[in-house]
């Protein structure tokens, strides 16, 4: 599922991790399922770990991808994948051309953004959010930017405190052993929330693990899933 303001997700001025549990255990409702395995990346996987903490019931395992729900501070540098606030103001700065193809405006954007962001498979993720809009026929950001940016510090950044709740089910968590989403320090904390939790971390990746070896990570998956 897309996350609310992002993908084809209905866009909204409130978005805390609240409300994205919220969003999935109402999806997992209308879809008329039992108990299901949920998984999720980066935020998403903050926003399925929290509804596994308020309504366990819903779930029978949890696949936590790259990222932790104990909080840290981040010193504000160009090089950490935490400085998300950077990579907000450069998508802001952008002038979206109207008078181009979507993939002309594409290329033009990538332009514009190679000055402030070097990295171009950084650049070619941020610009899959670059659309045509099906009825204004304009180019724009398919995602509800100002909406995340004004969110990002506030609620997306923070895991939310939950007094005293824990999941018992299975629990996988699967981090890259180059990132440092998931700290080797935040293991202790990690086991009070979530007693079963598995902690692996896969060679030679990064943040976006998933992508970067995917027959590992699907195999952890299935092996998962399936016992």
């Amino acid at each position: 599922m897309d996350a609310r303001n992002h993908g084809d997700s209905p866009h909204s001025s409130s978005m805390t991790y609240h409300h994205m549990a919220a969003d999935i255990g109402q999806l997992v409702a209308d879809l008329g399922l039992d108990r299901v395995s949920l998984l999720g990346h980066s935020m998403g996987g903050r926003a399925v770990m929290l509804l596994a903490l308020l309504k366990p019931e819903l779930l029978d395992r949890l696949v936590v991808v790259d990222i932790s729900p104990v909080n840290a501070d981040f010193e504000s540098d160009l090089d950490t994948t935490f400085d998300m606030d950077y990579f907000f103001h450069c998508l802001k700065g952008v002038n979206i051309r109207q008078d181009l193809t979507l993939s002309e405006a594409r290329k033009d954007a990538d332009a514009q953004l190679s000055l402030r962001i070097k990295d171009a498979p950084r650049r070619a993720w941020l610009l899959m959010n670059l659309v045509e809009d099906d009825e204004l026929g304009t180019n724009c950001w398919r995602v509800n930017l100002d909406a995340i940016h004004s969110a990002f510090r506030s609620n997306i950044s923070r895991f939310p405190h939950v007094e005293d709740a824990i999941f018992m089910k299975p629990t996988l968590f699967i981090g890259g052993a180059l990132s440092d989403y998931i700290q080797v320090t935040d293991h202790d904390e990690i086991k009070e929330m979530f007693p079963t939790a598995e902690i692996t971390y896969i060679p030679k990746c990064n943040h976006w693990v998933h992508a970067e070896n995917p027959t590992k990570f699907i195999s952890l998956c299935n092996k998962f899933l399936s016992d």
